[in-house]
């Protein structure tokens, strides 16, 4: 049994430069995976990064469109004030004068009813 326990390979004496070696190939293993995965992340980033920017270009563009029509509603609105300013001064004007040409017409439709 004493020999048995010789020749197993965990109960044998390591050498401690050998074992180093072993452990910093295992470090350099696990190394060269997580470097590959970061190569992977970082490129996903770019792509990402790329499109972002494109959406933001994009939004510019919109924005300066969207400020463009602003301005343009504006200068409709303020258009449409001044006519309805006209309007109202027309119809102050003119109201009164419809209103006497409708109790005009109502009088002459009296007179010319034949009376029942």
């Amino acid at each position: 049994i004493e020999r048995d326990k010789e020749s197993s390979p965990s109960m044998l004496p390591m050498d401690s430069g050998k074992e180093t070696r072993i452990l910093m190939e295992e470090v350099r293993s696990e190394l060269k995976v997580v470097a590959e995965g970061h190569g992977l992340i970082v490129g996903r980033l770019d792509k990402v990064e790329g499109y972002l920017e494109r959406v933001a270009g994009k939004l510019e563009q919109h924005d300066f469109r969207f400020d463009k029509l602003e301005n343009r509603f504006d200068k409709f609105e303020g258009r449409f004030d001044h006519l309805e300013g006209r309007f109202d001064h027309l119809e102050k004007q003119f109201g009164p004068i419809i209103i006497d040409h409708e109790h005009r017409l109502k009088a002459v439709e009296r007179r010319l009813k034949p009376a029942s």
